[in-house]
């Protein structure tokens, strides 16, 4: 047959890039046999069987649903019906058409399912597909993640509906099944509406007049809407014959028709494409973190830094990109002098256990000054440079592998370094004792640097530490020069030199994002930020908040993620997010189909908006919902998407930003979705132990210690309930026994990870005093525990003499004790 060639085309750069979709209805896998050495049944022909076992010796009735009949058959017949369904959807091994293997070769993002057979996992046995094809079903006790489009480890099969395991409990096939559905968050359908929206599809099998798929899209608002641009992809439904009303129906949503089957769709159309497939394949195993065992390369400062003339409203407020460097229009500041002469004799000199670490305040400068001095290693001395920050999808392990491998960077810089918390500091100590030791450049933020940078992981590791300074008079010139050339001087357009110098130094202590925001609008930095987020009409104001919120959290989002988050999986709200791309309120982020705010530092200022005027909470249940759909068991707790949703449900954080009864919704929202992670029950029950809801935290942690078999986390906030529980009653009759094992957990927990994490000295420290005031009566014992307290004290004080906290409490108990031994 004919095959237009615009549809060649543009499924040909689809193919090309990764990013396509296939979803399938029953008449995809009717090629095929089944046990029953038949074909696998139509939707007619599986009513008819199910038929004689929910009405047997009664005459069949055509017109009777499909789902009736399987209710039917379930109460009277469960066993029967069991046995049936597996067999008539089981592929038998070696029945599958040779054109199948051309359709599960093609480079798919993912492929959705309604069926319930296991095509594709057999397809996966009997053909050397160029890819691991995985079937999961979004129905059962397990959680399954739906992999991201930029990390991609298989090719994901969702049976939305359950697959045979699930047979017949586990699969949505009747009302009553599809109903119970409804009432609890569902992942997979989520995330498949948003891709609805956000995607291409090709639609094969199915003529998607499937009542549960069309309720949830309605529900979700994903129609056309009148007035707006049409900015969902193109997709096209594969079946032979289709009705004109139905054609008009799927046109509204930019699905076009192509009238043929599935032999007919591989062996004709796809073949014409079959030269996109490899490089399909390769661009997927780029984006993918970890693709068939490989781990995702760090980028190399020279690749990335290849646009030079490349456009940006750097000077109105966006975070630098290497064009900034490259054109002048980040100025080249003293303190960047500085840091070049620091580190250029260690390039190529003897290298030390030392690490290079930029500090100061969001908005400070720091992303353009480590960006400078990593260009300049790279252009300047020909060195391999590697470059991490926050939008990277590597986690430490990651990291460190590639830095042992042949061929590693001679110098690792990495932005947003306390993106990776404590185990920042493991990192570089490692990094750092390799026989070749790489020079190592990070940026920090001035209040997370004692958070992140344990002395005790970092013994014998010099830390040279480079404060970003405000803005000097040399550098006020230098950025006035930049801002006149680039007609970006805004309200100081036109006044003498020595008035605009006057103005930038009496913004914002000279800080560098704040003072030119200030200075060139002649509005306050805070009020510019939220008139511009209240100003914006509903649907922008939701999706540019979540977005704001999540950069400033340190991640960005892809597009179908923001439709996930916000709920609101429609073309409205593409159009939203794309309005506000032109209007520069938002910029594309360095994965493809990313976005997130221009700046870090207006982002946060976006999230304390939101926060005072009480309206967070959606955006951070959404967040966490987002997230709580890409994670598994199988994946690194130091990738992304881990790290996304460890930061979201932070109990310390959800009770600080939004106080403890929203934090509660927050954990309710993705209970469903995380029942099974031990660190969720960990924060949750957290939360609970900080506001004396102890029944609640005992329950909450002996599900996360029952998950998460000896994780020192898990057992460090046990040992603070137990604690908690003694101090709570101390004339109860297991009170003493509670605080026994409470010490006894902690001192096991100091022995062992006391030099990677100083929190067990604080419960110890902190209950354990409240422990002898309120439980211990004789003199004597109270002395000699708070002297053993005393010691463990000094010790953590030792490991950790820049945590303020964990010196006051020493010298609390110091205090205690003198008090005791007096009286």
């Amino acid at each position: 047959m004919s095959i237009e060639k615009p549809v060649l085309d543009y499924l040909r750069s689809r193919f090309s890039q990764g990013r396509i979709i296939l979803f399938t209805g029953s008449g995809f896998s009717s090629g095929a046999k089944n046990k029953f050495k038949e074909n696998l049944p139509t939707v007619q022909e599986l009513k008819e069987r199910i038929w004689k076992i929910a009405f047997p010796g009664d005459s069949f009735e055509p017109e009777s649903d499909l789902q009736n009949i399987f209710e039917v058959a379930l109460a009277s017949k469960k066993t029967e019906l069991s046995v049936l369904l597996t067999k008539l959807l089981s592929v038998d091994n070696g029945t599958i058409p040779e054109y199948y293997r051309r359709i599960f070769s093609a480079p798919w993002s993912r492929i959705y399912t309604l069926n319930l057979d296991n095509l594709s996992s057999v397809a996966h046995s009997q053909f050397a597909l160029p890819r691991s094809l995985k079937e999961v079903s979004a129905i059962g006790d397990e959680h399954v993640a739906i992999s991201s489009d930029s990390n991609i480890r298989v090719l994901q099969e969702i049976h939305v509906n359950g697959d045979l395991s699930g047979i017949p409990d586990k699969i949505t096939f009747s009302a009553k099944q599809y109903s119970s559905r409804l009432t609890r968050p569902d992942a997979a359908y989520t995330r498949m509406v948003a891709d609805l929206v956000s995607n291409s599809f090709v639609f094969i099998g199915s003529t998607l007049n499937e009542p549960s798929l069309w309720q949830h899209i309605e529900a979700r608002k994903t129609g056309p809407a009148k007035g707006l641009r049409e900015l969902r992809p193109k997709s096209f439904l594969v079946v032979p014959s289709l009705d004109k009303a139905r054609q008009r129906v799927l046109a509204d949503y930019n699905i076009e028709w192509l009238p043929m089957d599935v032999q007919t769709f591989s062996e004709e159309l796809l073949k014409k494409v079959e030269d996109s497939f490899v490089p399909g394949q390769q661009y997927i195993s780029r984006q993918s973190s970890v693709f068939q065992g490989v781990d995702k390369a760090i980028p190399v400062v020279s690749e990335l830094a290849n646009k030079p003339n490349e456009g940006s409203d750097f000077l109105q407020g966006q975070e630098p990109i290497w064009a900034d460097i490259q054109t002048g229009r980040a100025i080249n500041r003293r303190s960047d002098d500085q840091l070049w002469r620091d580190v250029v004799g260690r390039v190529n000199g003897g290298r030390k256990k030392e690490v290079f670490v930029v500090t100061g305040t969001s908005g400070s400068g720091k992303s353009a000054s480590l960006m400078r001095a990593a260009l300049r290693i790279s252009s300047e001395l020909g060195v391999k440079v590697g470059w991490i920050s926050k939008d990277v999808e590597i986690g430490i392990p990651g990291i460190e592998r590639q830095m042992v491998a042949e061929g590693a960077p001679d110098v690792l810089v990495i932005d947003d370094a306390d993106m990776y918390g404590g185990q920042l500091a493991v990192l570089l100590s490692r990094l750092l004792d390799l026989p070749r030791k790489p020079l190592v450049l990070v940026a920090v933020r001035s209040g997370r640097l004692d958070a992140v940078f344990n002395p005790a992981s970092l013994e014998g590791v010099f830390v040279h530490e480079v404060v970003m300074p405000h803005l000097e008079d040399e550098d006020i010139g230098a950025l006035l020069d930049v801002l006149d050339r680039e007609n970006r001087l805004g309200v100081l357009k036109g006044k003498a030199r020595a008035e605009q110098e006057k103005v930038f130094r009496l913004k914002a202590g000279r800080q560098l994002l704040v003072a030119m925001i200030e200075a060139t609008s002649n509005r306050r930095f805070e009020e510019k930020i939220h008139d511009e987020l209240d100003g914006l009409p509903a649907e922008s104001k939701l999706a540019y908040a979540t977005i704001a919120v999540a950069t400033a959290l340190r991640f960005s989002l892809l597009r179908s993620e923001v439709l996930i988050a916000t709920g609101q999986s429609d073309n409205i709200m593409m159009n939203a997010i794309d309005n506000l791309l032109r209007r520069k309120i938002l910029v594309v982020g360095d994965k493809p189909n990313s976005v997130r705010a221009r700046h870090r530092r207006i982002a946060e200022v976006v999230l304390e908006h939101l926060r005072v005027s009480g309206n967070l909470k959606d955006i951070l249940a959404g967040l966490a919902f987002l997230s709580a759909t890409k994670v598994d068991q199988l994946m690194g707790r130091t990738e992304l998407p881990w790290r996304m949703l460890r930061t979201i449900i932070n109990h310390d954080f959800l009770a600080r930003t939004l106080g403890v009864d929203d934090a509660r919704s927050v954990y309710i929202v993705v209970e469903g979705l995380l029942s099974w992670d031990h660190h969720y029950w960990l924060q949750r029950g957290s939360l609970e132990i900080e506001v004396g809801v102890l029944d609640e935290a005992e329950n909450f942690l002996g599900q996360a210690r029952a998950l998460g078999e000896d994780d020192p986390f898990v057992e460090n906030a046990w040992a603070y309930l137990l604690y908690k529980k003694a101090n709570e009653n101390p004339a109860a009759l297991r009170a003493s026994e509670f605080a026994d094992e409470a010490q006894s957990i902690l001192e096991g927990l100091v022995a062992s990870r006391g030099k990677k994490d100083p929190y067990p000295f604080h419960v110890l420290g902190s209950q354990g005093l409240s422990w002898v005031r309120r439980g211990i009566r004789i003199k004597s014992e109270k002395i000699e525990m708070l002297r053993h307290l005393d010691k463990r004290m000094r010790e953590g004080v030792d490991l950790y003499p820049r945590n303020e906290n964990l010196s006051l409490l020493q010298k609390d108990v110091y205090r205690e004790l003198l008090l005791v031994a007096a009286n």
